[in-house]
């Protein structure tokens, strides 16, 4: 039986700067923006396992050459947001993970002492010491991979990106949490 599995990923890409005046610059770099959370919409619409949010958001496709005015030009894509500070430009994808696997605990059992008495379950907060479970691991290494199989066949060769954070299960990876699992 399937089951599908809340997951955000933001991933860190790099729009082109445009050229020009500065309000110019921030128009296309904007632009660009949505171009590639278009793109990577369409790349990932096709995927089986993977289930985005409705709606998607919507971007305007203005390379289309088709001489669309308006609102015509609207098509689905991702929640972009700009480089702000030391944070990358990126694009957020919501989804669902669709995974055959029974339901995993995220973490391991903790052990706490309440009046006497000793108690084992899962934990309110996450201990320091303890390392998501494994099979977490391997949901987290399988959306990564098929993500970015989908998105390097959807792109064009000059557009670079980068999944910056993955947060599934309650569970975070990538910035400010666990490292990526080989």
């Amino acid at each position: 039986m399937a089951r599908f599995v809340p997951f955000s990923m933001h991933i860190r890409i790099t729009p082109d700067n445009g050229s020009g005046q500065l309000k110019s610059k921030r128009f296309e770099n904007w632009r660009d923006m949505q171009k590639i959370s278009s793109l990577m919409y369409e790349a990932l619409d096709d995927l089986t396992t993977i289930t985005m949010a409705e709606p998607g958001g919507g971007q305007h496709r203005s390379f289309s050459g088709t001489g669309r005015s308006g609102m015509s030009g609207l098509v689905n894509g991702l929640a972009v947001k700009p480089q702000i500070g030391e944070t990358p430009a990126q694009v957020m994808i919501a989804g669902f993970w669709d995974d055959t696997a029974s339901n995993t605990q995220p973490h391991p059992e903790h052990q706490r002492i309440s009046g006497g008495e000793i108690y084992t379950g899962p934990a309110t907060a996450v201990p320091w010491d303890q390392n998501p479970a494994t099979k977490v691991d391997e949901m987290v290494k399988a959306l990564k991979s098929a993500v970015e199989v989908a998105i390097d066949a959807g792109l064009p060769g000059g557009v670079a990106y980068d999944i910056f954070r993955i947060d599934i299960s309650g569970v975070v990876y990538g910035d400010r949490g666990y490292h990526f699992p080989q």
